[in-house]
């Protein structure tokens, strides 16, 4: 992945017991982000052989692969969802969480506004990726038997589930 920005988030990996066997206990490691700002929050391993990961961003260049939901920067932050291969660190798939619809009621200066961030990602060894956070507006992924089907405030829980295949 990509790194230059004033931050930037990473993930690890970590030998099973490195520790208890004092070996270099690093598999492998990666930054994730883009020339702006960019932070993950959560992290959890899936399927086998998939690393989850979530967070914010606001680099206009984040690396998002071709499958990407949304692969551009909408607004001045937007959550971000990342997928990584478990054996060698690569990114499987990496996408935005927005909506270019969203609008909010407040008169906020965009660079200092976070619109969406993810904050927890559970993945579980059947494919199922549950990604939660609060958003601006992610009308995109609403589903005909959604709870809430609209925005009700300015900001909004989130709550969605992904299945990914082997």
């Amino acid at each position: 992945m990509f790194r230059g920005g004033t931050k930037d988030g990473f993930v690890l990996k970590i030998q099973p017991n490195a520790f208890e066997t004092k070996s270099f206990p690093v598999v492998w490691a990666t930054f994730v982000g883009g020339s702006g700002e960019d932070e993950l929050s959560t992290v959890s391993a899936g399927l086998a052989g998939s690393v989850f990961a979530g967070g914010r961003s606001s680099s206009k260049d984040f690396p998002t692969t071709k499958n990407a939901f949304r692969p551009q920067l909408q607004r001045a932050n937007d959550g971000c969802l990342i997928q990584i291969s478990s054996a060698d660190g690569k990114p499987q798939f990496v996408t935005f969480i927005a909506d270019a619809k969203a609008t909010t009621s407040f008169n906020l200066t965009p660079i200092n506004e976070i619109n969406d961030q993810v904050t927890e990602v559970v993945a579980t060894r059947t494919g199922d990726v549950f990604v939660t956070g609060w958003t601006k507006g992610i009308d995109y992924l609403i589903s005909r038997n959604a709870y809430q089907k609209i925005s009700k405030g300015n900001t909004e829980p989130f709550l969605f589930r992904l299945r990914f295949s082997r």
